[in-house]
C-alpha cells in the first residue's frame, strides 16, 4: 500500500513524502526509505515523529 501510494504522488509531480508516524511504526517507515526529519512530540495524546522520504 505504501509503494503504491508513493507511486501515486509520483505520478501527480510529488518529490516527496511526509508522515506523521507513532513511535511504534517509526521503524518500518525507516526500512521502507523514510527518515526522521523532528523531535518526538504528541499528537492525539500518541508519541510521534514526523518521516520523510524524497523521491
Amino acid at each position: 500500500m505504501l509503494t503504491a501510494l508513493e507511486d501515486h504522488a509520483k505520478t501527480l509531480g510529488m518529490t516527496n513524502s511526509i508522515i506523521h508516524s507513532e513511535l511504534t511504526a517509526q521503524k518500518f517507515y525507516e526500512r521502507n526509505g523514510y527518515n526522521v526529519v523532528s523531535d518526538i512530540f504528541i499528537e492525539d495524546g500518541v508519541k510521534c515523529v514526523i518521516v520523510k522520504k524524497d523521491f
